[in-house]
């Protein structure tokens, strides 16, 4: 029973959670309610987070995030303080999940094999729900199918469509979790999870696969660890044309602060652009929680849009603001100023190294490590992964990888 629990908190994040907002946003809330509903329990357990090396280092930087956009939010007093905490939840609310799995593990005598039989008919399941999406929409959906020239874009079930990116993305990387688990290669499954995520035509999630087909035919090291990280930086400027055309428009002083150009393009430019200013009008602490480049930012429209006159471009208005949480490093540059961006990458590093310490010292096991952390940073170049759910999903998956390790021994 606990294991089937721990399977379906995987795939809730990870596929169920889209699916279901997909169809209604007003179960948006979901994800948040979730990760609040394992609070309780870790309160109860504070005094365990020692038993996992720098754990304690991890949930303090957590709190000292939090302390520092709250900080800006009573200095500055853009948005109402309940706006503010709400905005502040979005920053740690992936790491709940992350610490409910690993404390869990050490309480509990969870069996890595059940668990893994759940996951894996979770796994099928999704697949099998993505291509019948798919399907869906070729026979009854025709009018959403995009075209990238001759090619059919398909988005399953999935509204907006980078959601579906995100979740055969997910499925790719959990292929590889099992596969660490078992040296039998169900060529099958990575041969249709390999189609979705080709039809969905999504440039991170085709950069993201070339790494899984790179490895999948090869069972020797083919870089080392630490270029894998590097590569998304690279490939960030050569193939993602957001981030392209940014540094082409900086280049160029073409960015005009008044545009109304339709496409995202401008409103990246400007969020990107704007961030640097917003963090040295705020230094040391930011403008706040809630003020810039985050989803709460638009739930009561912050002032800072009007303050730096960026109000005007398409995506970034009061009356239509679909781009303004688009960003995923200027939103953190702009709402926690520069000392809060420098703690935040030094708490995803400290992340970072906990799991890399922590799990078993195989091939497989590391793999899997690289590539979810590959999958997070790609992401983040374009989209806030590090504030929705699908990183909660990745956090959790990467909990469960480390849990038989012998850390976790009581």
């Amino acid at each position: 029973m606990k294991e089937k629990f721990i399977a379906f908190v995987l795939f809730f994040f990870g596929v169920y959670y889209y699916s279901l907002t997909s169809f209604s946003e007003g179960v948006n809330f979901l994800d948040e309610i979730f990760s609040i509903l394992f609070f309780p329990y870790l309160v109860s357990k504070l005094f365990l987070f020692k038993k996992i090396k720098r754990l304690n280092l991890l949930l303090l930087l957590l709190i000292l995030i939090f302390v520092i956009g709250i900080a800006g939010s009573l200095v500055y007093e853009y948005q109402s303080l309940l706006l503010s905490f709400k905005g502040g939840f979005v920053y740690v609310k992936s790491y709940i999940p992350f610490f409910f799995v690993v404390i869990f593990c050490v309480c509990e005598n969870l069996k890595v094999g059940y668990l893994n039989r759940y996951i894996t008919r979770h796994f099928v399941f999704s697949v099998l729900l993505v291509f019948l999406g798919v399907i869906y929409q070729i026979f009854f959906r025709p009018e959403g199918i995009y075209w990238k020239g001759p090619f059919p874009q398909f988005v399953s079930f999935y509204s907006p469509d980078t959601r579906y990116g995100d979740v055969v993305s997910f499925l790719g990387l959990v292929y590889f979790y099992l596969h660490s688990y078992s040296k039998k290669k169900n060529r099958l499954f990575f041969y249709g999870v390999a189609l979705l995520i080709v039809v969905s035509f999504r440039v991170k999630a085709l950069f993201f696969l070339v790494i899984l087909v790179l490895y999948y035919y090869s069972n020797k090291r083919l870089f080392s660890p630490k270029l894998l990280l590097i590569l998304p930086l690279i490939f960030s400027f050569f193939f993602i044309k957001p981030i392209r055309e940014l540094v082409i428009l900086k280049l160029q002083n073409s960015y005009v602060e008044n545009s109304t150009k339709s496409g995202d393009t401008a409103a990246r430019a400007a969020l990107t652009f704007t961030s640097l200013r917003v963090a040295q009008d705020h230094y040391p602490l930011g403008s706040g929680f809630a003020t810039y480049g985050t989803h709460y930012s638009k739930e009561s429209y912050s002032p800072i849009y009007r303050k730096y006159r960026i109000s005007k471009i398409y995506g970034l208005s009061k009356s239509f603001n679909s781009f303004v949480s688009d960003t995923q490093w200027p939103a953190i540059l702009g709402e926690l100023g520069f000392i809060g961006l420098v703690i935040y990458i030094i708490m995803f590093y400290v992340f970072f190294d906990i799991v890399k310490q922590n799990i078993a010292n195989t091939f497989e096991k590391k793999r899997v490590l690289y590539l979810a952390f590959v999958l997070l940073l790609t992401q983040s170049l374009g989209a806030p992964i590090l504030f929705n759910a699908s990183s909660s999903a990745i956090f959790v998956l990467l909990a469960i990888l480390t849990m038989k390790h012998k850390v976790y021994k009581r």
